[in-house]
């Protein structure tokens, strides 16, 4: 897949002189959201906020921002769109959000992305671009079940992509599709930092 005029035209809007970044990593299960998301990160000096890793901080008992979640909502709570709503909207307050940031399996549905919408209204913020990485349900298989851990079996690794299909549209549908770059994510991890760093660049390949 190239990139095309549109998302070329759409990068170089994106990233004028001065403008804040925020930008959403969007994939299925073992896309490499993660990888791009440190990407994104080092390319723009922005921090990154991980719905697994903030939900992993949630459940440390001797941190300080458990302490504050944890105040306010229950473990089964923490997995609601208000618990996510909530790591999401703590972590990014209390960070130096200045230039923005970089969100890594968060929005997951559209009532998630409402929500962000108005905080970023809230900090001055623009709407994000989302970086959606393109990957068949084939070659995310294949790439799970090679990494051999206890949750990648296959029934469970159906079970997540099932549940991201049905959200994925619904997060989608939610943004213009001039927010929304779409890169294929089959490639390495250099190709599609490469193919992402192209757009935003307003460069073709």
């Amino acid at each position: 897949m190239s990139i095309s005029r549109r998302q070329i035209l759409l990068g170089a809007a994106f990233l004028q002189p001065g403008n804040s970044v925020v930008a959403i990593v969007l994939g299925p299960p073992g896309s490499g959201k993660t990888t791009q998301a440190k990407f994104l990160k080092g390319k723009y000096g922005i921090p990154i906020f991980s719905a697994e890793t903030l939900l992993k901080k949630s459940h440390d008992r001797k941190s300080s921002f458990s302490k504050k979640i944890k105040g306010k909502l229950s473990p089964d709570e923490l997995l609601t769109d208000q618990g996510m709503n909530e790591l999401v909207r703590e972590a990014v307050t209390k960070a130096d959000h200045s230039k923005g940031f970089v969100l890594d399996g968060y929005p997951m549905t559209r009532p998630q992305a409402e929500y962000l919408s108005g905080v970023l209204k809230e900090l001055s913020l623009p709407e994000p671009l989302v970086i959606h990485l393109q990957v068949p349900d084939a070659v995310v298989m294949q790439r799970m079940t090679q990494r051999a851990r206890a949750d990648d079996k296959p029934e469970i690794i159906g079970r997540r992509l099932k549940f991201y299909k049905e959200e994925e549209a619904a997060v989608l549908g939610y943004y213009p599709e001039n927010r929304v770059l779409r890169v294929d994510g089959t490639k390495t991890a250099d190709n599609i930092s490469k193919q992402i760093d192209s757009a935003l660049a307003g460069k073709g390949h």
